[in-house]
């Protein structure tokens, strides 16, 4: 059985151009523990780590 490492943390990907994603997101800011962060990939400068702007918005990405 896989176990969660609950001290890891994560970034969410969103669309925050969507009017949906961000009611979404800010619901989920209220909810979510200080390990997820939250990011709109229109505000991501662009990074190797990263898949394409296309591509994050055609998918829910989650980085661990």
């Amino acid at each position: 059985m896989e176990t969660l490492n609950t001290s890891a943390s994560a970034t969410l990907y969103y669309d925050g151009k969507c009017p949906l994603c961000l009611r979404e997101m800010d619901r989920l800011s209220q909810l979510k523990s200080t390990q997820l962060q939250l990011a709109d990939i229109h505000k991501l400068s662009e990074s190797g780590d990263l898949p394409d702007k296309d591509t994050l918005l055609r998918t829910l990405h989650l980085q661990l």
